[in-house]
């Protein structure tokens, strides 16, 4: 956080944010960029498991829990400042929504899908466009889970992709 407040983040493209996974090995935090001098940053509970599927996933955060929360002095007074958000309209601070609005169906499908593998009690519907930024697996993940889970394509599901337009004229 501190060098992308001195230096600013930009992407090799020059734009766009970017959503890093960092761990020491005794806890783990997702890191988004924003673009200029703006980020936030989320520990995962030692529980949970966090996907990252090619958009911003930190929505409400808050600031006074340092434990867990850590964020641009800027995240806030940026955003207002820029017309993009009211705290005096009522309604919550959703970093994801405010600074990477983005939202695309394939993203949140991988989200749903990694979720629904790993808690399937939690019975998440397919067509969220929003989850939870993190969830507790129904029970321990094996390296097999993990594998399982890194190879699907959606086997089972109505998204499976081996039928209909997205699996091509032969059905890969």
């Amino acid at each position: 956080g501190t060098l992308v407040e001195e230096f600013g983040f930009l992407t090799e493209t020059g734009g766009g944010g970017e959503t890093m996974t960092i761990t020491d090995g005794t806890e783990t935090w997702v890191a988004e960029f924003y673009g200029k001098n703006i980020w936030a940053a989320v520990r995962i509970p030692d529980d949970h498991v966090f996907v990252a599927a090619n958009r911003a996933r930190i929505g409400e955060i808050n600031l006074a829990d340092k434990a867990t929360v850590m964020a641009a002095p800027a995240i806030v007074s940026f955003a207002v400042e820029q017309g993009w958000f009211d705290p005096k309209a009522g309604k919550p601070f959703l970093v994801n929504k405010i600074y990477a609005p983005d939202v695309p169906v394939t993203s949140s499908r991988r989200e749903w899908r990694v979720f629904d593998l790993i808690a399937p009690s939690l019975k998440l519907p397919a067509t969220l466009e929003d989850y939870p930024f993190s969830v507790k697996p129904d029970k321990p993940l094996t390296l097999e889970d993990v594998r399982r889970i890194q190879a699907d394509y959606y086997e089972g599901t109505p998204y499976y992709m081996t039928k209909g337009p997205a699996a091509g004229p032969w059905g890969t």
